[in-house]
Protein backbone atom coordinates (compact mmCIF):
# COMPACT_ATOMS: atom_id res chain seq x y z
CA UNK A 1 0.00 0.00 0.00
CA UNK A 2 1.45 3.31 -1.03
CA UNK A 3 -0.05 6.66 -0.08
CA UNK A 4 1.60 9.88 -1.31
CA UNK A 5 0.60 13.37 -0.30
CA UNK A 6 2.11 16.57 -1.66
CA UNK A 7 1.23 20.11 -0.53
CA UNK A 8 2.75 23.37 -1.72
CA UNK A 9 2.37 26.90 -0.42
CA UNK A 10 3.36 29.81 -2.67
CA UNK A 11 3.66 33.48 -1.74
CA UNK A 12 4.48 36.19 -4.30
CA UNK A 13 4.66 39.92 -3.64
CA UNK A 14 5.67 42.64 -6.11
CA UNK A 15 5.74 46.39 -5.92
CA UNK A 16 6.56 49.02 -8.59
CA UNK A 17 7.10 52.67 -7.69
CA UNK A 18 7.87 55.54 -10.06
CA UNK A 19 10.51 57.80 -8.52
CA UNK A 20 10.19 60.97 -10.47
CA UNK A 21 10.52 61.17 -14.24
CA UNK A 22 13.50 58.94 -14.85
CA UNK A 23 13.70 56.41 -12.01
CA UNK A 24 11.63 53.37 -11.09
CA UNK A 25 11.93 51.05 -8.10
CA UNK A 26 10.83 47.42 -8.24
CA UNK A 27 10.50 45.05 -5.29
CA UNK A 28 9.90 41.32 -5.74
CA UNK A 29 9.53 38.67 -3.09
CA UNK A 30 8.67 35.02 -3.62
CA UNK A 31 8.61 32.11 -1.23
CA UNK A 32 7.42 28.57 -1.69
CA UNK A 33 7.35 25.66 0.72
CA UNK A 34 6.68 22.12 -0.42
CA UNK A 35 5.61 19.34 1.94
CA UNK A 36 5.82 15.73 0.75
CA UNK A 37 4.77 12.70 2.80
CA UNK A 38 4.84 9.08 1.76
CA UNK A 39 3.33 6.18 3.69
CA UNK A 40 4.36 2.70 2.55
CA UNK A 41 3.03 -0.55 4.03
CA UNK A 42 4.09 -4.02 2.86
CA UNK A 43 1.71 -6.82 3.78
CA UNK A 44 2.44 -10.45 4.63
CA UNK A 45 0.00 -13.00 3.21
CA UNK A 46 0.76 -15.81 5.67
CA UNK A 47 0.50 -14.27 9.14
CA UNK A 48 -1.37 -17.34 10.38
CA UNK A 49 1.37 -19.73 9.18
CA UNK A 50 4.91 -20.37 10.27
CA UNK A 51 7.14 -17.71 8.72
CA UNK A 52 10.81 -16.81 8.73
CA UNK A 53 12.22 -13.62 10.26
CA UNK A 54 12.74 -11.00 8.97
CA UNK A 55 11.61 -11.62 5.40
CA UNK A 56 8.06 -12.54 6.33
CA UNK A 57 7.37 -9.49 8.49
CA UNK A 58 5.13 -6.63 7.52
CA UNK A 59 6.98 -3.37 6.89
CA UNK A 60 5.98 0.22 7.73
CA UNK A 61 7.84 3.12 6.10
CA UNK A 62 7.30 6.83 6.65
CA UNK A 63 9.12 9.30 4.41
CA UNK A 64 8.77 13.05 4.81
CA UNK A 65 10.47 16.01 3.10
CA UNK A 66 10.11 19.75 3.34
CA UNK A 67 11.86 22.10 0.94
CA UNK A 68 11.73 25.87 0.89
CA UNK A 69 12.96 28.47 -1.63
CA UNK A 70 13.03 32.20 -0.95
CA UNK A 71 13.93 34.96 -3.43
CA UNK A 72 14.17 38.69 -2.73
CA UNK A 73 15.02 41.32 -5.37
CA UNK A 74 15.42 45.08 -5.09
CA UNK A 75 15.90 46.76 -8.47
CA UNK A 76 16.24 50.45 -9.40
CA UNK A 77 16.05 51.38 -13.09
CA UNK A 78 16.86 54.62 -14.90
CA UNK A 79 15.67 55.70 -18.38
CA UNK A 80 16.65 58.96 -20.09
CA UNK A 81 16.72 60.19 -23.68
CA UNK A 82 17.34 63.53 -25.37
CA UNK A 83 17.79 64.33 -29.04
CA UNK A 84 19.79 61.42 -30.45
CA UNK A 85 21.09 60.19 -27.10
CA UNK A 86 19.48 57.47 -25.01
CA UNK A 87 20.69 56.03 -21.70
CA UNK A 88 19.16 53.32 -19.54
CA UNK A 89 20.59 51.70 -16.43
CA UNK A 90 19.70 49.07 -13.85
CA UNK A 91 21.16 48.48 -10.39
CA UNK A 92 19.97 46.02 -7.83
CA UNK A 93 20.38 43.34 -5.23
CA UNK A 94 19.27 39.69 -5.31
CA UNK A 95 18.97 37.16 -2.51
CA UNK A 96 18.23 33.43 -2.63
CA UNK A 97 17.86 30.93 0.21
CA UNK A 98 17.10 27.23 -0.19
CA UNK A 99 16.82 24.33 2.21
CA UNK A 100 15.67 20.72 2.03
CA UNK A 101 15.00 18.58 5.10
CA UNK A 102 14.08 14.91 4.98
CA UNK A 103 13.32 12.11 7.42
CA UNK A 104 12.84 8.40 6.70
CA UNK A 105 11.87 5.77 9.28
CA UNK A 106 11.23 2.03 8.89
CA UNK A 107 9.90 -0.60 11.31
CA UNK A 108 8.72 -4.18 10.83
CA UNK A 109 6.34 -6.63 12.39
CA UNK A 110 2.81 -5.34 12.92
CA UNK A 111 0.25 -7.73 14.48
CA UNK A 112 -1.77 -7.79 11.26
CA UNK A 113 -2.43 -6.24 7.85
CA UNK A 114 -5.41 -4.07 8.77
CA UNK A 115 -5.31 -0.37 7.93
CA UNK A 116 -5.35 0.76 11.56
CA UNK A 117 -1.98 -0.99 12.10
CA UNK A 118 -0.09 0.78 9.30
CA UNK A 119 1.82 3.09 11.62
CA UNK A 120 5.33 3.04 13.03
CA UNK A 121 4.13 2.59 16.62
CA UNK A 122 2.24 -0.59 15.67
CA UNK A 123 5.47 -2.36 14.60
CA UNK A 124 8.00 -3.76 17.06
CA UNK A 125 11.08 -4.94 15.15
CA UNK A 126 14.09 -3.38 13.41
CA UNK A 127 13.95 0.33 14.21
CA UNK A 128 15.78 2.24 11.46
CA UNK A 129 15.81 5.94 10.73
CA UNK A 130 17.78 8.47 8.73
CA UNK A 131 17.47 12.13 7.86
CA UNK A 132 19.34 15.24 6.94
CA UNK A 133 19.32 18.90 5.99
CA UNK A 134 20.70 20.49 2.83
CA UNK A 135 20.79 24.25 2.39
CA UNK A 136 22.51 27.03 0.48
CA UNK A 137 22.35 30.81 0.28
CA UNK A 138 23.28 33.26 -2.47
CA UNK A 139 23.63 37.04 -2.43
CA UNK A 140 24.22 39.16 -5.52
CA UNK A 141 24.59 42.75 -6.70
CA UNK A 142 24.12 43.72 -10.33
CA UNK A 143 24.45 46.70 -12.60
CA UNK A 144 23.83 47.37 -16.29
CA UNK A 145 24.19 50.48 -18.47
CA UNK A 146 22.94 50.88 -22.06
CA UNK A 147 23.83 53.79 -24.30
CA UNK A 148 22.52 54.45 -27.82
CA UNK A 149 23.32 57.25 -30.22
CA UNK A 150 20.78 57.83 -32.94
CA UNK A 151 19.73 54.19 -32.58
CA UNK A 152 22.84 53.32 -34.64
CA UNK A 153 25.75 53.06 -32.23
CA UNK A 154 25.05 50.82 -29.25
CA UNK A 155 26.98 50.14 -26.05
CA UNK A 156 26.17 47.92 -23.09
CA UNK A 157 28.20 47.26 -19.92
CA UNK A 158 27.28 44.81 -17.16
CA UNK A 159 28.70 43.85 -13.81
CA UNK A 160 27.70 41.22 -11.27
CA UNK A 161 29.09 40.40 -7.83
CA UNK A 162 27.83 37.10 -6.44
CA UNK A 163 28.43 35.30 -3.16
CA UNK A 164 27.61 31.62 -2.60
CA UNK A 165 27.55 29.69 0.66
CA UNK A 166 28.86 26.65 -1.25
CA UNK A 167 32.34 28.19 -1.00
CA UNK A 168 34.37 29.18 2.06
CA UNK A 169 34.41 32.79 3.19
CA UNK A 170 37.72 33.61 1.53
CA UNK A 171 36.48 32.35 -1.87
CA UNK A 172 32.79 33.16 -1.51
CA UNK A 173 32.60 36.16 -3.84
CA UNK A 174 32.90 36.11 -7.60
CA UNK A 175 33.01 39.18 -9.87
CA UNK A 176 31.71 38.97 -13.42
CA UNK A 177 31.89 41.91 -15.87
CA UNK A 178 30.75 41.91 -19.50
CA UNK A 179 30.45 44.42 -22.33
CA UNK A 180 29.16 44.60 -25.89
CA UNK A 181 29.06 47.10 -28.74
CA UNK A 182 26.84 47.19 -31.79
CA UNK A 183 26.58 49.11 -35.03
CA UNK A 184 23.22 49.26 -36.82
CA UNK A 185 24.71 50.04 -40.22
CA UNK A 186 21.36 49.78 -41.99
CA UNK A 187 20.50 53.18 -40.46
CA UNK A 188 23.49 54.88 -42.06
CA UNK A 189 22.86 57.37 -44.85
CA UNK A 190 25.04 55.53 -47.33
CA UNK A 191 22.90 52.38 -46.91
CA UNK A 192 19.58 54.05 -47.75
CA UNK A 193 19.89 53.16 -51.43
CA UNK A 194 19.83 49.42 -50.59
CA UNK A 195 16.07 49.13 -50.34
CA UNK A 196 16.17 45.34 -50.09
CA UNK A 197 18.10 45.57 -46.80
CA UNK A 198 15.66 46.40 -44.01
CA UNK A 199 17.96 45.67 -41.08
CA UNK A 200 21.68 45.18 -40.55
CA UNK A 201 23.75 45.11 -37.37
CA UNK A 202 27.26 44.07 -36.38
CA UNK A 203 27.92 43.28 -32.74
CA UNK A 204 30.93 42.40 -30.61
CA UNK A 205 30.82 41.02 -27.10
CA UNK A 206 33.04 39.97 -24.21
CA UNK A 207 32.05 38.57 -20.86
CA UNK A 208 33.04 36.63 -17.77
CA UNK A 209 30.51 34.17 -16.32
CA UNK A 210 30.60 32.12 -13.12
CA UNK A 211 29.38 28.67 -12.15
CA UNK A 212 28.71 27.38 -8.63
CA UNK A 213 26.52 24.35 -9.46
CA UNK A 214 28.04 21.85 -7.06
CA UNK A 215 26.84 19.89 -4.06
CA UNK A 216 25.96 22.11 -1.10
CA UNK A 217 28.43 20.29 1.13
CA UNK A 218 31.24 19.61 -1.35
CA UNK A 219 33.68 21.58 0.80
CA UNK A 220 32.98 19.46 3.88
CA UNK A 221 34.31 16.04 4.83
CA UNK A 222 31.32 13.78 5.53
CA UNK A 223 31.62 11.32 8.44
CA UNK A 224 29.47 8.18 8.33
CA UNK A 225 28.84 6.55 11.72
CA UNK A 226 27.38 3.30 10.40
CA UNK A 227 30.73 1.50 10.06
CA UNK A 228 31.02 -0.82 13.07
CA UNK A 229 34.23 -2.75 13.77
CA UNK A 230 35.00 -5.91 15.71
CA UNK A 231 38.17 -6.06 17.76
CA UNK A 232 39.55 -7.24 21.09
CA UNK A 233 41.40 -10.19 22.62
CA UNK A 234 39.72 -13.59 22.35
CA UNK A 235 36.09 -13.11 21.48
CA UNK A 236 35.95 -9.93 19.45
CA UNK A 237 33.43 -7.30 20.46
CA UNK A 238 31.64 -5.19 17.86
CA UNK A 239 32.11 -1.51 18.58
CA UNK A 240 30.54 1.51 17.00
CA UNK A 241 32.70 3.10 14.32
CA UNK A 242 32.81 6.05 11.97
CA UNK A 243 34.75 6.88 8.84
CA UNK A 244 35.01 9.60 6.22
CA UNK A 245 33.09 8.59 3.08
CA UNK A 246 33.77 11.83 1.19
CA UNK A 247 36.70 14.22 1.40
CA UNK A 248 35.93 17.93 1.61
CA UNK A 249 37.84 20.73 -0.08
CA UNK A 250 37.77 24.11 1.63
CA UNK A 251 39.67 25.73 -1.24
CA UNK A 252 36.88 25.46 -3.83
CA UNK A 253 36.14 28.64 -5.78
CA UNK A 254 33.99 29.86 -8.66
CA UNK A 255 34.37 28.20 -12.04
CA UNK A 256 34.82 30.96 -14.64
CA UNK A 257 34.11 31.16 -18.36
CA UNK A 258 35.54 33.95 -20.50
CA UNK A 259 33.76 34.38 -23.83
CA UNK A 260 34.22 36.46 -26.97
CA UNK A 261 31.73 36.67 -29.80
CA UNK A 262 31.15 38.55 -33.04
CA UNK A 263 27.78 38.50 -34.80
CA UNK A 264 26.00 39.77 -37.88
CA UNK A 265 22.21 40.24 -38.01
CA UNK A 266 20.47 40.86 -41.35
CA UNK A 267 16.91 41.45 -42.51
CA UNK A 268 15.66 41.70 -46.10
CA UNK A 269 12.42 42.93 -47.69
CA UNK A 270 10.91 44.33 -44.53
CA UNK A 271 12.36 41.42 -42.54
CA UNK A 272 10.61 38.80 -44.63
CA UNK A 273 13.99 37.06 -44.73
CA UNK A 274 16.26 37.26 -41.68
CA UNK A 275 19.68 35.82 -41.03
CA UNK A 276 22.02 35.64 -38.06
CA UNK A 277 25.68 34.60 -38.12
CA UNK A 278 27.81 34.33 -35.01
CA UNK A 279 31.31 33.15 -34.11
CA UNK A 280 32.22 32.52 -30.47
CA UNK A 281 35.28 31.58 -28.47
CA UNK A 282 34.86 30.44 -24.87
CA UNK A 283 37.40 29.28 -22.33
CA UNK A 284 36.39 27.75 -19.01
CA UNK A 285 38.98 27.77 -16.24
CA UNK A 286 39.05 26.40 -12.68
CA UNK A 287 36.50 23.78 -13.70
CA UNK A 288 34.57 22.21 -10.83
CA UNK A 289 35.17 18.47 -11.20
CA UNK A 290 35.19 15.32 -9.12
CA UNK A 291 38.64 13.85 -9.67
CA UNK A 292 38.93 10.07 -9.08
CA UNK A 293 41.14 8.86 -6.24
CA UNK A 294 42.56 5.46 -5.39
CA UNK A 295 40.12 2.80 -4.17
CA UNK A 296 42.41 2.42 -1.15
CA UNK A 297 41.21 5.84 0.04
CA UNK A 298 37.89 4.21 0.99
CA UNK A 299 35.72 7.06 -0.29
CA UNK A 300 32.21 6.64 -1.69
CA UNK A 301 32.42 9.97 -3.53
CA UNK A 302 35.44 11.47 -5.26
CA UNK A 303 36.44 14.90 -3.91
CA UNK A 304 35.43 18.06 -5.75
CA UNK A 305 38.29 20.27 -6.98
CA UNK A 306 38.96 23.19 -9.30
CA UNK A 307 40.88 21.35 -11.99
CA UNK A 308 41.35 22.00 -15.64
CA UNK A 309 40.60 24.32 -18.51
CA UNK A 310 38.33 23.68 -21.50
CA UNK A 311 37.87 25.66 -24.70
CA UNK A 312 34.81 25.84 -26.95
CA UNK A 313 34.98 27.52 -30.34
CA UNK A 314 32.25 27.49 -32.89
CA UNK A 315 29.98 29.07 -35.42
CA UNK A 316 26.19 29.35 -35.61
CA UNK A 317 23.98 30.41 -38.49
CA UNK A 318 20.19 30.88 -38.55
CA UNK A 319 17.99 31.62 -41.57
CA UNK A 320 14.27 32.45 -41.32
CA UNK A 321 11.44 33.18 -43.72
CA UNK A 322 8.57 35.13 -42.14
CA UNK A 323 5.18 35.76 -43.70
CA UNK A 324 1.92 37.28 -42.56
CA UNK A 325 -1.45 37.16 -44.32
CA UNK A 326 -4.04 39.25 -42.52
CA UNK A 327 -4.40 37.63 -39.07
CA UNK A 328 -2.42 34.55 -40.00
CA UNK A 329 1.37 34.47 -39.65
CA UNK A 330 3.88 31.71 -40.16
CA UNK A 331 7.62 31.23 -40.44
CA UNK A 332 10.16 28.66 -41.57
CA UNK A 333 13.62 28.47 -40.07
CA UNK A 334 16.91 26.72 -40.68
CA UNK A 335 19.94 26.65 -38.43
CA UNK A 336 23.34 25.05 -38.46
CA UNK A 337 26.10 25.08 -35.86
CA UNK A 338 29.62 23.81 -35.37
CA UNK A 339 31.44 23.52 -32.05
CA UNK A 340 34.95 22.30 -31.29
CA UNK A 341 35.45 21.27 -27.67
CA UNK A 342 38.95 20.66 -26.36
CA UNK A 343 40.35 19.95 -22.90
CA UNK A 344 43.38 22.18 -22.30
CA UNK A 345 44.39 20.94 -18.86
CA UNK A 346 43.10 18.78 -16.00
CA UNK A 347 45.05 20.17 -13.10
CA UNK A 348 48.01 18.58 -11.37
CA UNK A 349 49.33 15.65 -13.38
CA UNK A 350 46.69 15.96 -16.12
CA UNK A 351 45.44 12.48 -15.26
CA UNK A 352 42.46 11.31 -17.38
CA UNK A 353 39.00 11.18 -15.79
CA UNK A 354 36.74 8.22 -16.54
CA UNK A 355 32.96 8.05 -16.17
CA UNK A 356 29.79 6.19 -17.10
CA UNK A 357 30.42 2.68 -15.77
CA UNK A 358 28.88 -0.08 -17.90
CA UNK A 359 28.23 -3.69 -16.90
CA UNK A 360 27.05 -5.76 -19.83
CA UNK A 361 28.11 -9.35 -20.56
CA UNK A 362 31.92 -9.36 -20.88
CA UNK A 363 32.19 -5.56 -20.83
CA UNK A 364 32.57 -4.08 -17.37
CA UNK A 365 34.31 -0.76 -17.55
CA UNK A 366 33.96 3.00 -17.92
CA UNK A 367 32.59 4.25 -21.22
CA UNK A 368 33.57 7.95 -21.17
CA UNK A 369 36.97 9.56 -20.85
CA UNK A 370 38.19 13.10 -20.37
CA UNK A 371 41.81 13.81 -21.25
CA UNK A 372 43.97 16.70 -22.39
CA UNK A 373 43.75 17.44 -26.10
CA UNK A 374 40.42 15.68 -26.61
CA UNK A 375 36.71 16.64 -26.24
CA UNK A 376 35.41 16.53 -22.70
CA UNK A 377 33.65 13.28 -21.76
CA UNK A 378 34.10 11.58 -25.14
CA UNK A 379 32.92 8.00 -25.62
CA UNK A 380 35.75 5.58 -24.97
CA UNK A 381 35.30 1.91 -25.68
CA UNK A 382 35.55 -1.01 -28.03
CA UNK A 383 35.22 -0.89 -31.83
CA UNK A 384 32.61 -3.32 -33.14
CA UNK A 385 33.44 -5.59 -36.06
CA UNK A 386 30.17 -7.36 -36.81
CA UNK A 387 28.18 -10.02 -34.96
CA UNK A 388 29.22 -13.58 -34.19
CA UNK A 389 27.20 -16.05 -36.27
CA UNK A 390 28.47 -19.45 -35.13
CA UNK A 391 30.26 -21.04 -32.15
CA UNK A 392 33.24 -21.68 -34.44
CA UNK A 393 33.63 -17.94 -35.04
CA UNK A 394 33.68 -17.34 -31.30
CA UNK A 395 36.21 -20.15 -30.73
CA UNK A 396 38.66 -18.71 -33.24
CA UNK A 397 38.33 -15.11 -32.07
CA UNK A 398 40.04 -12.99 -29.43
CA UNK A 399 36.76 -13.14 -27.44
CA UNK A 400 36.91 -16.89 -26.71
CA UNK A 401 36.35 -16.19 -23.01
CA UNK A 402 33.56 -18.66 -22.21
CA UNK A 403 31.02 -15.84 -22.00
CA UNK A 404 30.72 -14.62 -25.59
CA UNK A 405 28.31 -16.57 -27.79
CA UNK A 406 26.71 -16.32 -31.25
CA UNK A 407 24.60 -13.17 -31.50
CA UNK A 408 27.07 -11.06 -29.49
CA UNK A 409 29.07 -8.21 -30.95
CA UNK A 410 32.54 -8.91 -32.26
CA UNK A 411 35.14 -6.35 -31.14
CA UNK A 412 38.41 -5.44 -32.79
CA UNK A 413 41.67 -6.54 -31.17
CA UNK A 414 43.36 -3.19 -31.67
CA UNK A 415 46.72 -4.14 -30.09
CA UNK A 416 46.77 -7.63 -31.69
CA UNK A 417 47.56 -9.48 -28.47
CA UNK A 418 44.95 -12.18 -29.08
CA UNK A 419 42.51 -11.04 -26.39
CA UNK A 420 39.93 -8.32 -25.81
CA UNK A 421 40.62 -6.28 -22.72
CA UNK A 422 40.81 -2.67 -21.52
CA UNK A 423 43.85 -2.06 -23.73
CA UNK A 424 41.66 -2.38 -26.82
CA UNK A 425 39.53 0.64 -26.00
CA UNK A 426 39.84 3.82 -28.04
CA UNK A 427 38.15 7.10 -28.96
CA UNK A 428 34.71 6.48 -30.49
Amino acid sequence: HNDDKNDRLDLNVSLDINLGRYFKYQFKFSNYTNFYNRYLFTEVDKLEENFVLPDDLTSVTRYSTRNNKLELNNIVSFDWSRNKHSVSAVAGQTLEKYNLENVRAVKQGTPGNSSNLRYLDAAYFGDWAEGGLREWNALGFLGRVNYSFDNRYLLQANFRADASSKFSKKDRWGYFPSASVGWRFSSEEFMRSLTALSFGKIRLGWGLLGNNRIDEYARYTIINNEFNYSYGVGNHTTQSGATATSLGNDHLKWEKTTSYNVGLDLGFFNNMFTATFEYYDKKTSDMLLRVPVSIAAGLNTAPMVNAGDVSNRGFEATLNYNQRLHDFSWSVGFNISYNKNKVISLGLGDEPIYGGYLEEASIQNYVTKTEVGMPIGYFYGYVTDGIFQTPEEVAHSAQNDGITQPGDFRFKDLNNDGKIDANDRTYL
